[in-house]
């Protein structure tokens, strides 16, 4: 008599049974879609790779940057929170959280906040500038829209529009940090450093 007709004896064993199946099943389908998704990322990476080599780029291909609606997973408040930033717990939380989703440096992200309110959620300009980060949601409604933020002076969306924006203008002059603060300030680059060294030198503190 073999294990499955033993069971099927006893109704709770029949159950336990079958449910373990099912379990196991999940499991074996779960690890078999990651292993999936892990080869395809690194077919992916050998083909840039491959095409920086043939263009003469000794490179190695780097992992495919984060799509802007996607979050990563985060960690708990407790383990963000570093009591020498003036931030309340669940402002760090939510700072770092948008950092790590949009591949933002934080201490260059708290350099910026220094720089921009020293700490404040407040508004200016008028108005228009919102928030931390001082933001001015009729140059930057179409990425809020993008990734869902909807209030600057809430902290979460302030934090995740400011990182955004950043990523963004980090993209756009080809990873020039300098470049991108510059932009951040006045709209482009206009070889003016004197925001983006002000930037830097508050984010050495942080870092």
């Amino acid at each position: 008599m073999n294990r499955l007709q033993k069971a099927a004896q006893r109704p709770d064993l029949l159950i336990l049974t079958i449910i373990l199946g099912i379990v196991f099943g999940i499991v074996a389908d779960g690890a078999a879609a990651r292993q999936e998704v892990v080869d395809r990322i690194i077919n992916e990476q050998n083909q840039i790779t491959e095409a920086n080599h043939q263009a003469g780029v000794s490179e190695p291909a780097t992992l495919l940057p984060q799509p802007l609606s996607e979050k990563p997973v985060a960690t708990s408040i407790i383990d963000d929170y570093n009591p020498n930033v003036p931030l309340a717990p669940e402002e760090q939380h939510s700072l770092l959280g948008a950092c790590r989703e949009f591949r933002i440096s934080p201490d260059i992200a708290l350099g910026l906040i220094e720089r921009e309110t020293d700490f404040r959620n407040i508004s200016g300009d008028h108005g228009q500038s919102q928030g931390y980060m001082q933001i001015q949601r009729q140059w930057w409604h179409h990425l809020m829209n993008d990734i869902g933020a909807t209030d600057l002076m809430v902290p979460e969306d302030n934090f995740r529009t400011g990182c955004a924006i950043l990523r963004t203008l980090i993209d756009k002059y080809h990873g020039d940090v300098q470049a991108a603060l510059t932009a951040y300030n006045v709209g482009y680059d206009n070889g003016s450093r004197s925001y983006a060294t002000a930037v830097l030198t508050n984010s050495d503190h942080w870092r």
